[in-house]
């Protein structure tokens, strides 16, 4: 018995630490306002904008980036796995600069998937991800200004309802 609840712990915790192991630098959120005719999941998004950070946190009042992004989208009644790397296929995979509001990005180096957000808008200029940082909770930013996101910026998926 003892064994099977160490084998259990081990596994809670490896799924936690593959969700959302970086840092951030981050901008302060540029809207707080919800829009109409956005998708669902970014109003639902958009309503826990101010929100902390928590390691392993699946919400309503504290997130990790993919337990913010299982919170969103099961508020919307989609399903799309708790950690970032189930969510990376959760849908069709697409170029980050084809993405649309309520797209998934994701963030990593190499292969490995380290942070996830769900896109906010995407005017080919900027690109506007709501994501729960691990330095200032949840936050609208701008991807592509931010070298550090940039940079680690991988691809979007869309996530089939």
């Amino acid at each position: 018995m003892r064994i099977i609840w160490t084998l259990g712990c081990l596994a809670f915790l490896l799924v936690m630490m593959s969700s959302c192991g970086t840092t951030s630098r981050v901008s302060s959120p540029q809207s707080t306002q919800v829009d109409r005719d956005a998708p669902d999941v970014v109003q639902y998004a958009k309503a826990k904008l101010g929100s902390g950070y928590q390691f392993g946190a699946t919400g309503p009042r504290r997130f990790d980036c993919s337990g913010f992004t299982w919170y969103v989208y099961r508020q919307a009644g989609i399903d799309i796995g708790r950690t970032t790397s189930i969510q990376s296929n959760a849908g069709n995979r697409i170029n980050p600069s084809r993405t649309q509001p309520g797209d998934l990005v994701f963030f990593g180096k190499g292969r490995k998937m380290q942070h996830v957000g769900i896109v906010v808008s995407n005017n080919g200029r900027g690109l506007e991800v709501i994501h729960a940082s691990s330095s200032r909770g949840v936050i609208i930013e701008d991807v592509k200004a931010s070298p550090y996101w940039s940079e680690r910026l991988r691809f979007g998926i869309r996530v089939q309802s």
